[in-house]
């Protein structure tokens, strides 16, 4: 297995993958591109390194970087960004070659075209054949593959090599191995070649001579145009100042909200996950994926959408919206799936997925939640009404008698919403949860919007038919546990299925676990905890989604504060490459081994990572107007400067808040600011290593604080508060 990163624009409807050892497919489908290095007999390329890195400019900025080493002195840097407008775009890469050894050294910088996609086999990649190759010396010259434009160079050629594949591939012509039919050695000269062998298996390479004497370099700049166009091309001296640019660009677009931590890892891995998101974005179709998810989902659209406003990425939202809403169904269906054209996805699946229902409600409601748009509701408000209308249809098909009254015990599946595969463990449809947490929260919204909108009759209406689905799931789940003699929260009503990381949702963002047993629900997620830590800790080998990023949440709502923290470090291991800050859909222990992992980056498993961090920082309750603050902060993003948000947007307006905690002096300092608003209080957990109440308290600016055992209750809007423990076990935090 081999992992990759995205290099592109937001909006672009083209992206190409840089994979860890430095070689980039500049579009879908298109062949590799694949560095080497030659000295005398010796060809030496990243993936046998002696030593490799991968990073990020910055760190969390999507400027990739792949640093390798010889063994024997000499130093290969690879880096890759996008640069013109989204209709024209090319993706440049300089490769830089250091002599860092204390003697001359000679020899070859090559850069292949290889018939095969970085996306594998097993991610419907694979193969990119080629059948054909023409290319005319000179610098940038494209090479003319199957008859289109794809990689040129723009530094100087000495030769162009391309070897039919009855003599093997271009590695075999690079060791000297077999007698090249073609090749370019001076400026315009030409190659054209067709495959013989009728595999779609040619390739080629350039090659570039080098002398360096020690501490000297030598740098190769590379293009491919995504879009066909070559109107935007510039030359390889424009590399720095277009680096330079996409790097200020990046700047920009990630730090227009504040969000600092003590644990800069962390910080970064959750700014890069912006990035990742726009980056997976077609023009305003918010997508989880840039090759095999190549399409939208609601459920990920909402999810998706709510991390982006998290951050103050407000406009991407809107227009995402506004765009999917176009295409609810006259009778109230909202279309799980849509292709970025915007045609309805009719695959399988498209009339047996119900939570793309509750989320468009909850992503419109949202949107208002952050921005206070009175407008864009009313505009919605006809689609989230008749999404509602449809949610009542749906429910009558299990109010029948013979959908339910031929099973054992046939009425736990009443009133709920009918069979689906939304919940994406299951193939054959059932009766899921999953659906119904989120259109517990659709109704919560819809009710909500209708008060605000002054549609009290809608309002009433609503209120009626979500009461009356609330009991039905509430029951539903009372006589599943019974019927199984289950002492979890199963996630389905047909088998009693377990999967915590689907109940997760019933937290957040659903708010839907007033319909849980409170007993079943704690065993739930207890038993999750001991299993994932058995999990990492065992012997053998295992894969898991890193949805279970969910469940973070989960377990700090219940209580289980160090619990969720020790969770975050367990699944924060399965970043690949690390300092790519990014996650697959699929994570085995077994990193190298060959499976279906998703995409990458996977920017909903992304929105869970970025959501769960939040929440542990800054968490709303919406039902009962709570802010909450270091909901489940762990010590390490309080230590050194600490936590700082700046125009950080939250429900109730937008937050400034430092805190920091002081080991030797056992101390919490916490600054807040947030707009006036009477209707909302906020809630001040102490940090999760001090469940205690402190031995003194000082607020500054909140006359009206209450205090417990877990945190202090404040209702002002500008205050500064110090918690002082006893003196206890320093926890040796590092860097204090």
């Amino acid at each position: 297995q081999t992992y990759w990163t995205l290099v592109g624009l937001p909006k672009d409807t083209e992206e190409s993958l840089f994979d860890e050892y430095g070689n980039l497919e500049f579009q879908a489908d298109a062949p590799m591109l694949m560095p080497y290095i030659k000295e005398g007999e010796n060809l030496y390329s990243a993936a046998g390194a002696a030593k490799i890195t991968q990073t990020l400019q910055d760190g969390y900025l999507p400027v990739p970087m792949v640093q390798w080493e010889t063994g024997n002195g000499l130093h290969f840097k690879s880096e890759a960004i996008t640069s013109g407008p989204v209709d024209a775009s090319i993706t440049y890469v300089r490769h830089t070659l250091e002599n860092r050894s204390d003697t001359l050294r000679k020899g070859e910088i090559i850069v292949t075209i290889r018939p095969a996609q970085i996306n594998p086999e097993w991610q419907h990649g694979g193969l990119a054949p080629i059948n054909s190759i023409r290319y005319e010396q000179g610098i940038g010259k494209p090479v003319i593959i199957n008859g289109r434009d794809s990689y040129l160079s723009l530094s100087p050629v000495d030769s162009f090599l391309a070897p039919q594949y009855a003599h093997g591939d271009i590695g075999n012509a690079l060791r000297g191995r077999v007698v090249l039919e073609a090749r370019a050695d001076k400026a315009g000269d030409t190659v054209s070649i067709g495959d013989e062998t009728r595999t779609g298996l040619l390739s080629a390479a350039w090659t570039y001579a080098f002398e360096l004497t020690p501490g000297e370099s030598k740098e190769i700049v590379v293009a491919a145009p995504l879009h066909g166009t070559l109107s935007n091309l510039k030359t390889a001296a424009d590399f720095g100042e277009l680096r330079q640019e996409y790097v200020t660009f990046w700047t920009d677009k990630l730090d227009r909200v504040g969000f600092e931590l003590g644990d800069k890892t962390v910080e970064n891995t959750v700014k890069t996950q912006m990035a990742y998101i726009l980056l997976n974005n077609d023009g305003v179709v918010i997508q989880p994926g840039a090759r095999s998810y190549n399409r939208t989902w609601m459920r990920d659209g909402a999810m998706i959408s709510s991390t982006l406003m998290r951050f103050g990425f407000f406009e991407e939202v809107r227009e995402y919206l506004e765009w999917y809403a176009q295409r609810v169904e006259a009778d109230g269906l909202v279309p799980p799936i849509l292709f970025t054209s915007g045609e309805v996805y009719d695959g399988w699946g498209r009339n047996i997925e119900w939570d793309s229902q509750g989320q468009f409600i909850y992503a419109i409601m949202e949107y208002y939640r952050f921005t206070g748009d009175r407008d864009f509701l009313e505009k919605h408000f006809d689609a989230v009404h008749r999404a509602m209308q449809y949610l009542v249809t749906l429910r009558e098909r299990t109010l029948d008698p013979e959908h339910y009254a031929h099973l054992e015990m046939g009425e736990r599946l009443k009133g709920i919403l009918p069979p689906s595969i939304s919940h994406e463990g299951f193939i054959t449809p059932m009766h899921s949860h999953w659906d119904n947490f989120w259109a517990i929260r659709g109704w919560a919204d819809g009710i909500e919007m209708a008060e605000i909108l002054g549609r009290e009759y809608l309002a009433n209406w609503a209120r009626k038919e979500a009461n009356a689905f609330s009991t039905s799931v509430r029951e539903s789940i009372e006589k599943t546990i019974d019927w199984k003699s289950l002492d979890y929260i199963p996630v389905d009503a047909d088998k009693g299925t377990p999967d915590p990381t689907s109940i997760a949702i019933a937290m957040f963002p659903t708010e839907a676990w007033h319909v849980l047993p409170a007993d079943a629900l704690d065993q739930t997620f207890r038993e999750y905890s001991q299993m994932v830590t058995e999990r990492d800790a065992g012997p053998d080998p295992y894969s898991y989604t890193p949805y279970e990023v969910r469940n973070i949440l989960a377990l700090a709502t219940l209580g289980y504060r160090k619990e969720a923290f020790d969770l975050h470090e367990i699944l924060f291991k399965g970043r690949r490459p690390a300092n790519w800050n990014e996650f697959a859909e699929v994570v085995l222990s077994d990193s190298r081994k060959g499976v279906y992992i998703g995409d990458m980056p996977h920017t909903w498993v992304g929105s869970g990572y970025v959501n769960s961090v939040r929440g542990l920082i800054v968490m709303e309750e919406d039902k009962s107007k709570t802010l909450n603050l270091l909901f489940g902060t762990p010590p390490e993003w309080l230590a050194n400067d600490g936590i700082t948000l700046s125009n950080f947007p939250t429900h109730f307006g937008n937050l400034m808040m430092q805190a920091k905690w002081d080991d030797s002096d056992q101390r919490l300092d916490l600054d807040v600011e947030i707009p006036k608003d009477p209707e909302r209080t906020i809630y001040v957990r102490w940090p999760i290593h001090k469940e205690g109440k402190p031995e003194q308290v000082t607020v500054e600016g909140d006359e009206s604080y209450r205090v417990d055992d877990h945190g202090i209750w404040l209702s002002g809007n500008k205050f500064r508060l110090v918690a002082k423990w006893k003196s206890g076990d320093v926890l040796n935090i590092a860097g204090q």
